[in-house]
């Protein structure tokens, strides 16, 4: 590569990008709630600086997704040996500094993220000393949605991204005989060995292989590695005795990879991070070498052979195919991107600045192909997501607006109509709800002979579901969606916004049990200002499926004419007036329970939460005349 210093407009262009990865990392990290796994990771964080270690048991919950497998007894104490530790004790002196919330769970992860980026540019600028191909591959990794996806969520993400850019700065300092490199070594694998093994292992042993490869100063070099890598060795070594991976995994590793997982993690990863058709691009660039441009031959070995050793691990040991344990090797595969989008800028300043709008900003380099899709889909079901020609914008939709999600309504609904001592079984995102609401949430199938006072039933494909529902509970229909995981930073799952049709979210009341002292349906809404169009499109969205027996906790929209005429239908006259609002649902035959809502307009309006004040769909008019 040809040397290209940053002058005083790419370095202003370099500071600019920072502060877009900034954005993308750390706006809005208090929306939505804490889903499944990243509550998970809060609780035993919030455990770990309780008694000193990582342990899922506080004295009165346990937390835990593999049914109690996923933790092991070391003497009087229950050590969580599912994840290494150092994410807890992130989030735990983060609640001790900041507080207990999904921002001071967030926020030190997305700062790891952060700094991740500002290593691979360090690293890509080190590779060939050319401004201009640090500042394409900081382009690419702050306009990757599906990155940033990553580096927002309270799980070690963005520890794996942060160390995979620490070594790849480390290696190529080691190319370039300057100072720091076994340092960055050293802290790079030790932080992705504490972050995740089978990750970190992988990126270690071809770290370590290509530090040795270079002659140059051989040996002294590998005395060097040696000490600097000891603490990782040394933890990795310690941490596979005290986990004892097979145990808790309840599997064997297969003397031959899974070749399904195989594919799919390969097929989630370049649609995520690398076009396929870049590998065509760097054939053709290796076959036609430039003079005295070899800085980056390594980095086009290294980063597919880290991809292909940690994806052999994860499906060797049984791991599902997602992409986030390859995060590791992102940091690498922008680099070897960022190499390809270079030498189509320096050969036609137009056509490269055009690539890189394409390649960073769009998807049309990553989608996959059609039969690949369909392959996709017909393995994993719902978790293959309409794709978009760019995800960009609802990214920056759902900085500025973040999606309540089905949590938020469980949340803010138990918070006001259930009493503090009530139990309540949910078959998935327990964690989440105990964060959230600080309730006593059972998770066992088994629990229902508990008699809880609340079901919440969840569409779950992993543990179990509610094949039917007691007749001695009632139905409270929220206005909101039951989806699964809406925060899952995986592109298959992750919902941007408001997501496809779906049955509404149904909370299950034993009938007997009392609700909370002084519930009203009314305290749901704030008063904020509002407009009038805000509350016309209330009115439209407020309407009881009462009237189809075929679905009877299910809502639709209707229009105010037929709103007012199915009003009238019931009590015999219009109750539709346009000072006041009525928020209607089925009642079962037989139920006593009725409740009226009647707020004036200037309540109508989105709540601080974000939730719709036509959340509660369970509340009916007195003079509704049941039958």
């Amino acid at each position: 590569m040809k040397i290209v210093r940053f002058n005083w407009f790419t370095t202003f262009l370099l500071i600019v990008l920072f502060g877009v990865g900034a954005f993308g990392a750390l706006w809005r990290l208090d929306k939505p709630l804490l889903w499944a796994d990243e509550a998970e990771t809060a609780l035993i964080g919030r455990n770990t600086m309780r008694f000193g270690y990582p342990t899922p048991w506080d004295g009165t919950t346990l937390v835990t997704q593999q049914e109690g497998a996923d933790a092991h007894q070391i003497g009087d104490a229950l050590v969580w040996t599912w994840h290494p530790p150092l994410q807890y004790y992130l989030i735990g002196i983060s609640f001790k500094l900041f507080g207990e919330s999904p921002w001071s769970a967030r926020v030190p992860f997305a700062l790891f993220g952060f700094l991740g980026i500002c290593a691979l540019a360090g690293a890509a600028w080190t590779i060939g000393k050319n401004a201009r191909f640090a500042l394409i591959v900081t382009t690419l990794a702050v306009f990757s949605v599906p990155l940033m996806l990553y580096l927002r969520e309270a799980r070690y993400y963005g520890l794996l991204f942060f160390a995979g850019a620490l070594v790849a700065w480390g290696l190529a300092k080691i190319r370039r005989g300057e100072a720091g490199a076994i340092t960055m070594l050293g802290v790079g694998t030790l932080v992705a060995v504490f972050s995740n093994t089978v990750a970190g292992i992988a990126l270690t042993l071809v770290a370590v292989t290509f530090a040795l490869w270079e002659p140059r100063d051989r040996a002294r070099r590998a005395v060097q590695l040696l000490a600097a890598l000891a603490p990782t060795i040394m933890f990795a070594v310690g941490w596979l005795l005290l986990s004892d991976p097979l145990q808790t995994l309840n599997r064997q590793i297969a003397g031959q990879p899974n070749v399904p997982t195989v594919w799919t993690l390969l097929e989630n990863y370049h649609r995520s991070f690398f076009p396929p058709l870049a590998w065509a691009a760097i054939a053709f660039l290796l076959a036609r070498p430039r003079e005295k441009e070899d800085e980056y031959k390594w980095i086009v070995i290294i980063a597919p052979l880290i991809v292909g050793l940690t994806v052999w691990t994860i499906a060797a040991v049984g791991l599902p195919p997602f992409t986030r344990y390859l995060l590791a090797a992102a940091p690498f595969t922008f680099l070897v991107l960022g190499y390809v989008l270079w030498r189509i800028f320096e050969w036609s300043g137009v056509v490269g600045v055009l690539m890189i709008a394409i390649v960073a900003g769009t998807t049309l380099a990553t989608n996959l192909p059609s039969w690949s899709r369909e392959a996709l889909t017909r393995a994993h079901g719902p978790f293959i997501p309409q794709e978009k020609v760019s995800y960009l914008p609802q990214f920056i939709a759902e900085l500025q607006n973040p999606f309540p999600g089905t949590l938020e309504a469980i949340s803010v609904f138990l918070k006001h109509a259930a009493p503090e001592g009530d139990r309540i079984l949910t078959n998935y995102e327990r964690e989440a709800i105990i964060f959230a609401t600080g309730r006593n949430v059972l998770g066992a199938k088994e629990d229902l002979a508990l008699r809880p006072q609340w079901l919440i039933p969840r569409p779950n494909p992993f543990l179990w579901e509610f094949e039917t529902i007691p007749p001695q509970y009632e139905p409270f229909v929220l206005d909101a969606p039951n989806t699964l995981v809406e925060n899952s930073p995986e592109l298959g799952e992750h919902y941007f916004g408001t997501p496809p049709t779906q049955p509404p979210l149904v909370i299950y009341h034993l009938r007997r049990a009392p609700l909370k002292d002084g519930f009203d349906p009314a305290t749901l809404l704030r008063v904020q200002d509002s407009t009038q169009s805000q509350i016309e499109k209330l009115k439209n969205e407020m309407i009881s499926r009462h009237d189809d027996e075929t679905v009877p906790c299910g809502t639709v929209r209707r229009s105010n004419e037929v709103m007012s005429h199915f009003l009238a239908s019931r009590c015999g006259r219009s109750v539709w007036g346009s000072s006041s609002a009525l928020l209607v649902a089925h009642v079962p035959k037989g139920t006593q329970h009725s409740s009226r809502l009647e707020s004036n307009p200037h309540s109508l309006c989105s709540t601080d939460s974000g939730l719709n004040p036509a959340l509660l769909d369970k509340i009916t008019n007195d003079a509704f005349c049941w039958k």
